[in-house]
């Protein structure tokens, strides 16, 4: 059997989570249906060395720095020889029979770009949402409490029909390597963060499909990358740096500079007001003001050491 995927996983001190990964990509590998390649940003807790002892079948790339999620991504599909491309962060799962349904539901739909299963997030807790791409009105009414979550966001439902959508996570993605590749993959001015929001956005641009398959279940733990860097979270598993400047770099790519300058300074006034109002009438202001403000404003994105 030819394998028809090239799974990419980017670790960065993944040590702790790394082998339960590649054990469920076993099968799979065993069958000839995925070949994987692992692409190490300079982990300091031995996490290549341990895939080469462990899983001596997996390919390991190390980059040589911390260079980020897309550009890892980016590396590790540079030379892929098959027709699929598998996103798959390193503390997920997606088993063989949910990837085999993936592939098949990509190969009766030749204008999808991606696919994307129906993910349990911490633990069974939460389902992965698709949709809602964000625009600087979404971020604002997002920010105002008009609304909760960006417009069109919706959780992929396992067992739910096939849906077009707007927007897939990164986390778990499969990607159809010849439309990925005439959009250029990722954008390498991205480190971490809207990485997969401006691919999906530039697909959608291009006319090519994203779905959601929720035949296919996977998992994904989520947020082990962020936490292992020891920096501030916010929004759940986000590091507020990287989080912020990826956000306005992407709004500025795709809405240009002032709208998104606009977003950044606005966002904060809103939130201030709405601090202040709290305060003003004896309830608590929360910590979404402090939060945000924990975060750069008008930056584009940096790497470590850059």
């Amino acid at each position: 059997m030819t394998a028809a995927v090239t799974c990419v996983v980017v670790t960065y001190n993944s040590s702790s989570v790394i082998g339960q990964c590649l054990d469920g990509l076993a099968p799979a590998h065993a069958d000839g249906l995925v070949k994987v390649v692992v692409v190490d940003n300079a982990s300091k807790d031995g996490t290549a060395q341990q895939i080469r002892v462990s899983h001596p079948w997996v390919r390991v790339i190390e980059s040589g720095g911390n260079i980020g999620f897309g550009r890892g991504c980016n590396l590790g599909l540079k030379e892929a020889d098959t027709p699929y491309g598998l996103l798959l962060n390193p503390d997920a799962l997606l088993p063989e029979d949910a990837l085999k349904l993936l592939v098949a539901f990509m190969d009766a739909h030749p204008k999808a770009m991606a696919a994307a299963p129906a993910t349990w997030v911490y633990g069974d807790s939460q389902l992965q949402n698709a949709g809602g791409l964000p625009s600087p009105l979404e971020i604002l009414k997002v920010a105002a409490g008009v609304s909760s979550h960006v417009r069109g966001t919706s959780p992929i439902n396992p067992g739910q029909a096939p849906f077009r959508t707007d927007w897939l996570g990164g986390g778990i993605m499969l990607l159809r390597m010849q439309h990925f590749r005439q959009l250029g993959g990722f954008d390498p001015a991205f480190f971490l963060y809207f990485e997969e929001t401006d691919l999906c956005r530039r697909a959608v641009d291009a006319g090519y499909e994203l779905w959601a398959v929720g035949e296919a279940v996977a998992r994904h733990i989520g947020g082990t990358a962020a936490k292992a860097s020891g920096e501030p979270l916010i929004y759940g598993a986000s590091l507020a740096d990287p989080f912020f400047r990826s956000r306005f770099y992407y709004l500025a790519k795709h809405f240009g500079w002032p709208l998104a300058a606009f977003t950044d300074v606005a966002e904060i006034a809103i939130l201030a007001l709405k601090s202040a109002a709290k305060t003003l009438t004896g309830r608590d202001p929360g910590g979404a003001l402090s939060e945000r403000l924990g975060g750069p404003i008008m930056r584009r994105p940096i790497f470590p050491g850059s």
